[in-house]
C-alpha cells in the first residue's frame, strides 16, 4: 500500500499519501455503507485538531502547571472551538457528526491529567497521560502489597506522607459498546511497564481479573520475573508461529505477544494481525474466559487503538452473526449515544448492524477511544491501515460465508 512508505509518527504526510483512496475489491459484494465515502486524511486531520485543542484547553486553563495543579476542559468548549471549521468536503450533516461527541457520555466528560503530571515518573513518554475520568487505579490493597512503590512526589499540598497513597498507572479503561454496542470485550489500555512500574502492572492485572494480556510489542518481554505474582508461565508450543508467542500464566491468564508490528508503524502482514484476534477469540471462547483484555504496546496509544479498534468492529460483526438466528429486527447501527435497554448487543430488542450503518465507524471508535486516552491510533499510516485490516476481515469473511453455503 502507499501508505507504507511512511512510518515515522513525526514525518510529514506526502502528498501522494494526502490524496490516498480506499481499494474496495469489485469482488466484495457485502459492503457496509459508511465505506463507500470515507475522507480518509480529512478525518484524521479532524480528530489530531480536535484533541490538540482539548489538550491546550487543559493546559491553558491554568497560569502554571505545578504538582498542586488540577487542570480541566470540557469537552464542549473544545466543540466549540473547533465546530466552526468550514474547510470540509463533506456535506454538512457528516460534518457536524464528525466534530460532535462520539456518544452523550462523551458531553459530561472533564478532561485533566492532574496524576500523569505529578507522577511523570511513571510514565514511558513524557507527552502520554491518562486521562483522569477513565484513568486505571491501583487500590489501596495493591498498593500495600507493592514492595516497589516509589514514595511521593513532594506537594505542598500533602498533608503528610501516611495519609498520601500513590494510586498512578499510566493506563486507560477503553469501552466501545456506545459506538459497537454488541461488542463484548472491555479494554485497558496501557504502556509496556517500566523496571520501576512491573508490580504496578501486576497487580492491576491481579485486581482487575484479567484472563488475556495482548502485547503488541515486539521487543522482548521484560517484566516476566515478578515472583510475587508470577507463579508459573507456560509456552502454549502449538499456538506460536513467527509471527507471535503464547503463553499461560499461573494457569489462568493467556498472553499473547503479537511479533510482526514495528513501533509507529503497521503490521507487517495484515492476515496475521487478523490471526492474532481469531486466536484471542478461539481461546475467550474454548476456556470461558471474561472478555476483560488489557493491550499494550509501547505507549499504549498507536497499535493499541488499532487492535482496540478493530477488534470492535470485528466482534461487533461477529456476535450479529452469533444472532441472525435469533429472529429479531436490526438496528441501522445508530448508535449515538447511552445505549438503554441494550443487553448482549441488542438495542431496545434489536440487533446491532455494523454494515448497515450511515456512520464511519473506524472514525467513530477513534473518536471515541481518544475521549478515553490520548493519541489512540497514533498517525496517518495507522489510520489508514485500520480502515485496510478491515476490508482484509470482511473479504475473508465473505468468502467464509460462501464456502459455509455451499
Amino acid at each position: 500500500s502507499i501508505h507504507k512508505k511512511s512510518n515515522g509518527n513525526d514525518e510529514p504526510i506526502l502528498e501522494e499519501l494526502r490524496n490516498y483512496q480506499l481499494k474496495i475489491p469489485q469482488s466484495l459484494q457485502n459492503i457496509p455503507n459508511w465505506l463507500h465515502n470515507v475522507h480518509l486524511y480529512e478525518n484524521f486531520e479532524k480528530l489530531e485538531n480536535f484533541e490538540k485543542t482539548s489538550i491546550n484547553n487543559i493546559f491553558n486553563s491554568s497560569n502554571s502547571i505545578t504538582t498542586t495543579t488540577t487542570t480541566t476542559s470540557k469537552l464542549g468548549s473544545s466543540i466549540g472551538k473547533f465546530g466552526n471549521n468550514n474547510n470540509s468536503n463533506n456535506d454538512d450533516d457528516n460534518d457536524n457528526d464528525i466534530i460532535s461527541p462520539c456518544c452523550m457520555s462523551c458531553q459530561k466528560i472533564e478532561f485533566n491529567v492532574p496524576r500523569g503530571i505529578e507522577y511523570g515518573y511513571k510514565n514511558r513518554y513524557k507527552n502520554i497521560w491518562p486521562y483522569d475520568h477513565s484513568r486505571v487505579k491501583l487500590t489501596a490493597a495493591t498498593i500495600n502489597n507493592n514492595n516497589n512503590s516509589h514514595n511521593p512526589p513532594s506537594s505542598p499540598s500533602s498533608c503528610s506522607s501516611s495519609s498520601f497513597i500513590d494510586d498512578y498507572f499510566n493506563g486507560n479503561f477503553i469501552n466501545t459498546n456506545s459506538i459497537i454496542p454488541n461488542n463484548q470485550f472491555t479494554y485497558i489500555a496501557t504502556q509496556k511497564p517500566l523496571s520501576s512500574t512491573i508490580s504496578d502492572f501486576w497487580n492491576i492485572i491481579n485486581h482487575e481479573n484479567i484472563q488475556i494480556i495482548i502485547n503488541l510489542d515486539y521487543e522482548p518481554i521484560n517484566y516476566f520475573n515478578y515472583k510475587e505474582f508470577i507463579k508459573l508461565i507456560k509456552p502454549i508450543p502449538e499456538k506460536t508461529d513467527n509471527t507471535k508467542k503464547v503463553y499461560l500464566i499461573n494457569e489462568k491468564i493467556y498472553y499473547i505477544q503479537y511479533l510482526s508490528w514495528p513501533d509507529f508503524s503497521i503490521p507487517q502482514d495484515y492476515q496475521s494481525f487478523l490471526n492474532l484476534i481469531n486466536l484471542k477469540n478461539e481461546i475467550t471462547v474454548k476456556y470461558n474466559l471474561n472478555k476483560k483484555i488489557l493491550v499494550h504496546c509501547s505507549a499504549g496509544c498507536g497499535r493499541t487503538g488499532v487492535f482496540i479498534t478493530l477488534d470492535s468492529l470485528i466482534q461487533g460483526i461477529i456476535n450479529k452473526d452469533n444472532d441472525k438466528d435469533k429472529d429479531k429486527p436490526e438496528v441501522d447501527g445508530e448508535v449515538d449515544g447511552e445505549v438503554d435497554g441494550e443487553v448482549d448487543g441488542e438495542v431496545d430488542g434489536v440487533v446491532f448492524d455494523v454494515y448497515k450503518s450511515s456512520k464511519d465507524l473506524i472514525y467513530k471508535l477513534i473518536q471515541h477511544q481518544r475521549k478515553q486516552r490520548i493519541s489512540m491510533v497514533q498517525n496517518y499510516n495507522q489510520f489508514i491501515a485500520c480502515y485496510e485490516i478491515f476490508i482484509k476481515f470482511l473479504i475473508n469473511h465473505e468468502k467464509d460465508y460462501q464456502q459455509n453455503q455451499v
